[in-house]
């Protein structure tokens, strides 16, 4: 919903997905869709992928996107003035926080080093944007900066951390899911 918001306001959907906020909402969507598919792709065999490397890699990415607008970018000054501001910066990335805590039944499934390698599609997405000359970050993120790399070294290491930290909750919440078959008959 935030995405479509800011393409409809924005009159192109690829122009949309330049700002972090609005691609990780779309990717979510497109992810959950998938989830959502997932089973009837299968024949009903399973409920979810094996791996929970992809719903992992999303909380990570959302969660960023919420923290940094409401701190750095000022989301708490300017509050929820459009739906995108609104379900890009906190409804979406609380709704994937509480899948990968209390619905999805994959995550016992994720490896130490998966917080490693969620950092991979958003350095992905930093090199798209000094490529592509994206400057909605520029007030923080800005690669002629003198403090660039140590900006960029605390991200990545923020973003490990977040990664750790919900490898560690999702591992406090297994008996809560482990309670919960995984798929029909199991």
């Amino acid at each position: 919903m935030g995405y479509t918001d800011v393409a409809v306001r924005f009159g192109d959907p690829l122009l949309a997905l330049e700002d972090l906020s609005h691609l990780a909402s779309f990717v979510t969507g497109v992810l959950y869709l998938g989830l959502a598919a997932y089973p009837f792709v299968t024949g009903r065999v399973r409920l979810e992928p094996p791996s929970p490397w992809a719903r992992g890699a999303a909380a990570v990415a959302l969660l960023l996107v919420g923290v940094v607008w409401h701190t750095l970018m000022g989301g708490l000054e300017t509050g929820y003035l459009t739906t995108s501001a609104l379900f890009t910066h906190l409804v979406t990335p609380l709704v994937v926080l509480v899948d990968w805590l209390f619905v999805g039944r994959n995550q016992r499934r994720a490896r130490w080093w998966f917080p490693l390698t969620w950092t991979v599609p958003l350095l992905a997405y930093l090199a798209f944007m000094i490529a592509a000359g994206v400057d909605s970050y520029s007030d923080f993120l800005d690669p002629a900066a003198d403090g660039f790399a140590v900006t960029l070294s605390a991200f990545v290491a923020a973003v490990v951390v977040a990664g750790y930290g919900l490898l560690g909750a999702a591992r406090l919440t297994r008996p809560v899911r482990a309670a919960v078959p995984d798929g029909p008959g199991a």
